[in-house]
């Protein structure tokens, strides 16, 4: 991927930004059973389930929460008497965002997230947001309205920060992506996340609904790092000038995931035609499986 370095030397930074990919991470929505062209709708939910599969994701029969339906990876898709949910997880939240999106949604959960890869590593980002959301904190708010701030750290270079409590309508998780995920496409990337709920997450999807696609994802980065800064962590991105806000970036596939996709637009339409036309058993011995 071709992409512009852009620069930043303001105050409080920690490196020079590369690149910002940004956009929903997840999304928990729901319909009545009353709702307006509510099967149309679950038609189309689980065609996104279907596309997921297509890339080979593995599917299973799930319930959810007393819904009855299919997963596919970390998606999710079923009905149950009083309404019909859908679950998008990672790059699928924002692949889909604008087929399932309607005005009449109920959403449980939506999550925000950029990424953001810098020239050179900065490697103590992760301690110096921390100590700023401390200090923010302390000078901010009373004791009593005190955030959850934490941190989890490893010998590897890993760190993730924690701002706010798991039962909080907001909460916000930022990380080293590169050690996190260990692929080339996160080289030199933290990850900055924040999770809506309820009464937040709606707030949130009417904003995104009304937000044109070509400009969702610099929205999505404008609302992480605002949610951020108000919580003092300096967001690097927002202070570089002339900087393109891309979508998030699909990972590349696991060697698992590509050996099921093989297995599944390759190997099983040529078992079927065997079977179909008589040669099991000569399939089942090239294969070395017996009867």
């Amino acid at each position: 991927m071709h992409s512009t370095v852009m620069h930043n030397k303001t105050p409080g930074a920690l490196g020079q930004v590369e690149e910002v990919h940004a956009g929903i991470d997840w999304i928990s929505c729901s319909l009545p059973t009353d709702a307006r062209n509510r099967e149309v709708w679950l038609a189309e939910a689980f065609d996104c389930l279907a596309i997921l599969a297509d890339e080979g994701h593995a599917v299973q029969n799930f319930g959810l929460m007393g819904y009855k339906g299919l997963k596919v990876g970390g998606s999710f898709v079923g009905r149950r008497e009083d309404s019909v949910y859908c679950q998008l997880a990672g790059v699928a939240a924002s692949d889909h965002f604008a087929r399932i999106a309607r005005s009449d949604l109920h959403i449980s959960r939506l999550d925000l997230a950029v990424t953001v890869r810098y020239v050179t590593m900065p490697n103590t980002l992760g301690e110096a947001a921390y100590n700023a959301a401390v200090e923010a904190d302390r000078s901010r708010l009373g004791a009593a309205r005190r955030r959850k701030i934490w941190y989890m750290s490893g010998s590897d270079g890993g760190y993730t920060l924690y701002v706010g409590s798991p039962s909080s309508e907001e909460r916000g998780r930022l990380y080293n992506k590169e050690v996190q995920n260990e692929t080339p496409e996160y080289a030199r990337c933290w990850r900055y996340e924040v999770v809506y709920r309820n009464d937040r997450a709606m707030a949130v999807f009417e904003a995104l609904f009304t937000t044109k696609e070509l400009f969702r994802p610099t929205m999505c980065s404008s609302l992480v790092g605002a949610w951020y800064q108000t919580r003092g962590i300096v967001c690097d991105w927002l202070s570089t000038p002339h900087h393109s806000i891309r979508p998030i970036q699909k990972g590349l596939p696991t060697d698992a995931e590509k050996k099921i996709k093989w297995l599944k637009t390759q190997v099983k339409p040529s078992i079927l035609w065997l079977i179909e036309h008589n040669y099991r058993e000569e399939m089942l011995d090239a294969i070395g499986i017996p009867e």
